[in-house]
């Protein structure tokens, strides 16, 4: 984990909330940080994202709660070019 924190911290592929993880952060991140892959479908490839046990608690509660709610979906789609579902 040492050595793939070094590596975050270099790339500027860091996230840290201070546990006030929100969607819109999360979009933003993404959207600004990340450079998305997508396969041949033209769906998205999502990163893995590392990090401990309350990091990954955060990411899918996130997620889950962009996947219930259409406005935070069509601002993630305005945002991001996905395609199908996020989860």
């Amino acid at each position: 984990m040492e050595k793939m924190d070094a590596i975050t911290k270099q790339t500027g592929n860091r996230m840290d909330a201070g546990g006030n993880m929100t969607p819109e952060k999360f979009i933003a991140f993404f959207r600004d940080k990340i450079t998305l892959q997508f396969d041949a479908n033209g769906k998205v490839i999502l990163p893995t994202i590392v990090g401990g046990t309350v990091a990954s608690e955060v990411a899918a509660r996130v997620l889950q709660e962009i996947s219930h709610n259409s406005e935070l979906e069509d601002s993630l789609e305005r945002q991001l070019p996905l395609k199908g579902p996020l989860v």
